[in-house]
């Protein structure tokens, strides 16, 4: 058994509870119906923090994007993997078989002298 703790600042405290909360509620109304863009719409706001950060380890930028469209830090999924046989994603639960081969780098963001070099290239070809 592995324990680790991290201390949380409020917004990720709250950003755990919330996702938590969402968790426990999913599981028990999973015979009731569930409104999807409800869920969704948590989802796809608690994939990151406001630093775009994991918000599994919240310390490393989210660099692996998942074929399920949630991004995590490469080493909390390869943590994952080292525990789990099937592997699925810490938020939907879809299953993938190999999470680091069938996902997709995030690239760093362009620099402003990279956008200007682009767009005059675009411009220059049209």
């Amino acid at each position: 058994m592995v324990v680790s703790y991290k201390e949380l600042t409020f917004r990720e405290f709250l950003s755990t509870y919330d996702l938590h909360k969402l968790m426990i509620t999913t599981k028990e109304s999973r015979k009731r119906s569930v409104d999807p863009m409800s869920t969704s719409q948590f989802i796809l706001t608690q994939t990151s923090d406001v630093e775009g950060n994991c918000v599994i380890c919240m310390e490393n930028i989210n660099d692996l994007l998942l074929p399920c469209l949630h991004a995590f830090c490469i080493r909390c999924i390869a943590n994952e993997m080292e525990y789990r046989h099937d592997f699925s994603c810490p938020i939907c639960k879809t299953k993938i078989k190999n999470p680091i081969d069938d996902s997709w780098e995030v690239p760093d963001a362009p620099n402003q002298s990279e956008v200007n070099a682009y767009l005059k290239e675009v411009a220059r070809d049209l």
